[in-house]
Parts: C-alpha cells; sequence; structure tokens
C-alpha cells in the first residue's frame, strides 16, 4: 500500500452509532489518498468491533488503511490524539471527532486550497 497523503485521527469511547457514522463518513471522501487510525480510548473492545462488523466497514481495516489504537484505560482527548498522530506519516494529519461528518468533498477541497495557497506559507 502506498504512503497516504491524510492522516485521520477519529477518537472515540463506547459511542458505536457515532462512530461508524465518522467511519461512514471517511468512506465517501472522493478523496482517497487518507490513511485512519481510530482511537478506541478505554472503551470496550467489543463495542467498537460490533460497530465495525455490523456496519460491514471492515474492508479499510483488512487492507491496512485503517488501525485501531486501543487504550485500556482513557488517557484524555489529546494525549489520545497526540499518540495516534505519531502513527501516522502523511503530509497532513486532521481530527474526525467520532460526533462529527464531513461533506464527501471536504479532504479533496482542504488538499486543494493547501495545494493552491502553498506559496503563500511554505
Amino acid at each position: 500500500m502506498a504512503q497516504a497523503r491524510i492522516g485521520i485521527v477519529i477518537r472515540t469511547k463506547d459511542r458505536p452509532l457515532f462512530v461508524a457514522r465518522a467511519l461512514r463518513c471517511v468512506l465517501t471522501q472522493t478523496c482517497r489518498d487518507w490513511s485512519v487510525v481510530l482511537v478506541n480510548d478505554g472503551g470496550d473492545t467489543s463495542v467498537l468491533q460490533r460497530a465495525i462488523a455490523a456496519d460491514d466497514l471492515t474492508a479499510p481495516f483488512a487492507d491496512g488503511r485503517m488501525r485501531v489504537l486501543t487504550h485500556a484505560q482513557s488517557v484524555g482527548r489529546s494525549e489520545a490524539f497526540n499518540r495516534a498522530a505519531a502513527m501516522l506519516d502523511t503530509e497532513f494529519v486532521c481530527c474526525l471527532d467520532d460526533d462529527d461528518t464531513w461533506e464527501p468533498e471536504f479532504l479533496e477541497r482542504l488538499v486543494a486550497f493547501h495545494d493552491a495557497t502553498r506559496s503563500l506559507a511554505p
């Protein structure tokens, strides 16, 4: 698998409906140059596994584009993000909270804007 340009961190804890919706939102992005670290920050692992399986979201985990980082005990939102971001070797890192969604063109527009204005802030 080639290195992704965009890294996405999704933090969750026992919110299966939210995390499934957030994962679906990533899967519908028009820009496909991403990888995800899904942080289970102190939540029940079986709850997360059931949410992924129930929504048939297993394929991106099988091909390595999505990985799960599990903390046995919660380390808090900031530390959870920092640990996940450290696992990414991408040009960009975005945070998608489990209770948020993005429009399908979000990443495409974000990268296009950056590329168009790169000379303003090298």
